[in-house]
């Protein structure tokens, strides 16, 4: 199982069954001119946002809110869908599996996120312990 959050960060970490999670650590791999984070999180959304359509906003919450039904919104839309599903892929890949938790701030979004089946190859569960799962997951390296 792979688990991703999508919010201020990114976050990764892997489990398999009789085995204790790992974090992957792949917020800072390598993606087109910069790494994977700087594509996912939060700070994406609100800078292109900003490039598409001149407006600042705070968060992705503020911009679904305010400018849903704009060409600037769909346009960052489709390029964050293109971004997640080339890291989903980088991810599978590197570990081998198609099974995916997702958290995270920017995961409450998820049905403006996947439009289109794109996400479709992959088996997708929502976190259901948000913050609390980060203090979960330490925990259990103690366990």
């Amino acid at each position: 199982m792979l688990g991703i959050t999508l919010g201020t960060g990114l976050g990764s970490a892997v489990w398999s069954k009789g085995h204790k999670a790992f974090d992957a650590d792949l917020w800072n791999t390598p993606y087109k001119d910069s790494i994977f984070e700087e594509y996912l999180v939060t700070r994406w959304f609100t800078n292109r946002f900003e490039q598409l359509s001149g407006i600042k906003e705070t968060g992705l919450k503020e911009i679904i809110e305010k400018h849903q039904e704009t060409a600037a919104f769909q346009q960052l839309m489709s390029e964050y869908r293109i971004h997640l599903i080339d890291f989903l892929k980088y991810f599978s890949e590197l570990h081998g599996c198609k099974d995916f938790i997702i958290g995270g701030n920017i995961a409450k979004a998820w049905n403006l996120i996947d439009q289109g089946g794109i996400f479709s190859v992959y088996h997708i569960t929502h976190a259901q312990y948000a913050e609390k799962a980060a203090l979960i997951g330490a925990a259990s390296i103690f366990e």
